[in-house]
């Protein structure tokens, strides 16, 4: 196991609200581009296979204040099962200990596109995240 994944973004002036802070559905957003930088680094070891999200739960902790520097999003496996796998994403400050905006689970499925439907998943997929699974993971 390594260490978490991550990905560094800059939050934008349009991802405020009339509040002054990053409205809640960026936060979704945020969770796809590390997902998705996540993921290719994957797929460039294991081959791009189609993947779908099937759930996504994000628990808000603070808010996140717009400013002129970058967040991290830290991206973790924390399930593999036959169809399909859970990351767990944080939201956070840089620093190792720096406070935490947001933690979002995403469930991604395994998809057949010319089946329409969830496939199992292969076995270099499956070797490629289970190689990732942290010894224990916490949301």
């Amino acid at each position: 196991m390594g260490a978490p994944y991550e990905f560094s973004l800059q939050p934008r002036w349009g991802d405020m609200d009339s509040l002054n802070h990053v409205n809640n559905v960026r936060y979704l957003d945020y969770a796809q581009e590390s997902r998705i930088a996540f993921l290719e680094g994957l797929t460039a070891e294991a081959g791009h296979k189609p993947l779908v999200v099937g759930r996504q739960e994000v628990d808000y902790l603070r808010p996140l204040v717009y400013r002129n520097s970058p967040v991290v999003v830290q991206v973790v496996v924390g399930a593999v099962g036959t169809r399909s796998f859970t990351l767990l994403q944080t939201v956070k400050e840089p620093e190792p200990d720096g406070p935490v905006y947001a933690k979002v689970l995403t469930v991604m499925v395994c998809f057949d596109p010319s089946e329409g439907r969830s496939r199992p998943m292969h076995a270099d997929e499956r070797a490629a995240l289970t190689a990732l699974l942290p010894d224990s993971v916490g949301l």
